[in-house]
């Protein structure tokens, strides 16, 4: 895992500390018999503890006020350490403690360890969590910084580093780069992975509650490379917001 950052050995005091006291209270609230379907909803793509959401935030929720790195190079360390604890739970606290640091501490120089995450994350729930918690506000915070970055993400071979592209924009209202976000959308709109279709689904979806009418336009002027996934995802609430699709823009199968 290290191996992707580049990053040092895990051998701070701070960083035992936090996944020592993590893994004590994740521990303390877990529910066994939770465990083995929390594992199956996410086809069993690692252990889990068995901390539902509710249970992990109340018990880690001062986590982010009581470990402040000290620099950059702590934090990731803290966060590995955090990665390398033998369940997924540990991951969701990793990433909910990063975003509760102050924002000084969460700047672009941590875009490289935020794409490792997103590499060793590997499912959907780590990789929206990462995008939505700490991607986004950042590209919405370093546009210029780190825009090259997320064209670069576009074309990865990684899927879950394309959807991250997909998604890095979620939450920016109509602060949006539509260009992006539409070129985005239109490029990987052939792509079959189901994981793709559903982000870029989401990502229009998103951006239609502030430019509904540019998302309709969208889906009109792409609907034979669309699919359908795609198209009903994005066009959700066009209706609501005076938008509505007009018939037969359903997108491709």
């Amino acid at each position: 895992m290290r191996s992707l950052m580049m990053s040092p050995p895990l051998e701070s005091v701070f960083a035992r500390e936090l996944a020592r006291e993590v893994d004590r209270r994740l521990r303390a609230v877990a529910n066994p018999d939770d465990a083995a379907p929390m594992a199956a909803y996410l086809k069993g793509i690692q252990p889990f503890v068995g901390v539902k959401a509710p249970a992990r935030r109340a018990a880690t929720r001062d986590l982010s006020r009581r470990f402040q790195p000290a620099d950059a190079r702590e934090l990731r360390q803290a966060l590995w350490a955090l990665w390398e604890l033998p369940y997924r739970e540990a991951r969701y606290t990793g990433i909910e403690w990063i975003e509760g640091l102050p924002r000084e501490a969460r700047g672009p120089e941590l875009i490289d360890l935020y794409e490792a995450m997103i590499r060793e994350g590997a499912w959907w729930d780590v990789v929206d969590a990462v995008c939505a918690r700490l991607v986004s506000p950042l590209y919405l915070r370093e546009r210029p910084a780190l825009y090259a970055t997320v064209e670069r993400w576009a074309t990865d071979e990684d899927l879950w580093v394309r959807r991250a592209a997909l998604l890095a924009q979620l939450k920016h209202r109509d602060e949006a780069d539509a260009e992006q976000l539409f070129r985005f959308c239109a490029e990987m709109a052939p792509e079959k992975a189901f994981f793709i279709r559903k982000a870029i689904g989401w990502g229009l979806r998103e951006y239609a509650c502030y430019r509904p009418r540019q998302v309709r336009d969208f889906l009109i002027a792409h609907r034979e490379r669309l699919s359908g996934l795609s198209v009903r995802e994005a066009s959700k609430h066009l209706e609501k917001l005076g938008a509505p699709l007009p018939k037969g823009g359903e997108g491709s199968s």
